[in-house]
């Protein structure tokens, strides 16, 4: 097999490096578009609702205020939301004029004897309803569950204690139990959605501890195995992986101790995890090895990369050690070749890469 060494200095790579700075909260800026999207649709449907009232034969006062209160609710809720106001602060707005408004409402259904006071009866559940929502969606289940099942028991107590309800009570009475059966299907969903939700983050763990390394947090041997794989199977492009060894470990270990060498790791690792040029995947290999898999990359492409890392590790001491050197050994997936064939010859050259003197790449041809 064919050696050859890599000299001089390596080339600038890229200056995208992995960083966590300024990730964006994704789960809170979808939030912020649902909310959004809802209060919009809201206002419109409460508009539509107030006009028609408006426009019919003898507008009943109640169902006036309620629609006009919801559209307020609405329009303030979109300007709050699109200036980039608290989301927290917004929610336990609403929330807080929701059940106001409930109550509110069923001190109206008490003074009402009319046909009217069906349609702002149902009002009122349907306002239950989308209160019960936002409170899931905020608080905890079982706090949900209080604010939902309170709100509609005082709703319904004031409703019962009105005049004429025994006049109405079948219709009403469908009223409440439709009502019930809902408020009861949110909190069955919402159980499910938290079991769910306990049960996924679960296996991600479960999933994570399998595949990830807890010292350096890079990836295992297990974890890098599928992106060795995706080297050997892309279809034609080329793809290297670079096989790197730390210098005189052992002695790091035996003169500062196992404490200082695990130090050591972790720098390296959070080193090679900085300079490493994107889609580029490090790992630890295992001990002071650390596997680097490099897809679409040829092997001169994957020498220059090794070389830049190398020089990059000597050029930053460690805090107690000092100075600490790698040898690397680079190979190309050939076509036809599987993961041992391809690792062994980035060890072999890994191998010549110590022999010529450490501190150096050498590439597999």
């Amino acid at each position: 097999m064919k050696m050859t060494r890599l000299t001089g200095q390596g080339l600038p790579l890229d200056e995208t490096h992995r960083t966590s700075d300024g990730a964006v909260q994704v789960g809170e800026v979808l939030r912020r578009k649902l909310y959004v999207v809802c209060s919009v649709f809201g206002g419109l449907v409460a508009l539509v609702l107030l006009l028609v009232e408006l426009l019919g034969a003898a507008p009943n006062a109640s169902l006036l205020f309620t629609y006009a209160a919801q559209l307020l609710l609405t329009l303030w809720c979109t300007q709050w939301l699109l200036r980039g106001r608290p989301i927290y602060t917004g929610e336990r707005i609403v929330l807080l004029c929701n059940v106001v408004t409930i109550v509110l409402q069923s001190v109206q259904v008490g003074r009402t004897d009319t046909p009217e006071s069906l349609l702002l009866l149902q009002s009122i559940f349907n306002l239950l309803l989308a209160t019960s929502i936002l409170g899931y969606m905020i608080l905890r289940q079982r706090h949900a569950l209080m604010l939902g099942v309170g709100t509609y028991a005082v709703s319904t107590l004031i409703i019962a204690l009105r005049d004429g309800f025994l006049d109405q009570g079948l219709t009403v009475l469908r009223i409440h139990l439709s009502t019930a059966a809902l408020l009861l299907l949110l909190h069955a969903l919402a159980w499910y959605r938290v079991q769910y939700t306990q049960e996924y983050l679960h296996r991600l763990r479960l999933e994570k501890q399998a595949t990830t390394d807890p010292l350096t947090g890079l990836l295992n041997r297990h974890g890098l195995y599928p992106h060795v794989q995706t080297v050997l199977h892309s279809g034609g492009s080329p793809g290297s992986v670079i096989l790197l060894d730390l210098d005189h470990f052992k002695g790091v270990n035996d003169r500062f101790g196992h404490l200082i060498g695990d130090d050591v790791l972790v720098r390296t690792a959070q080193m090679l995890n900085d300079h490493l040029r994107l889609p580029g995947v490090v790992g630890r290999w295992g001990g002071e090895e650390f596997l680097i898999v490099l897809p679409g990359m040829t092997q001169e492409e994957a020498g220059r990369v090794a070389d830049h890392l190398r020089l990059q590790l000597s050029r930053e001491p460690q805090p107690v050690v000092g100075t600490v050197t790698a040898s690397m050994g680079v190979a190309q997936a050939l076509e036809a070749e599987g993961m041992t064939e391809l690792l062994h010859r980035a060890d072999q050259a890994l191998y010549q890469a110590k022999a010529a003197g450490r501190d150096s790449v050498v590439v597999a041809a």
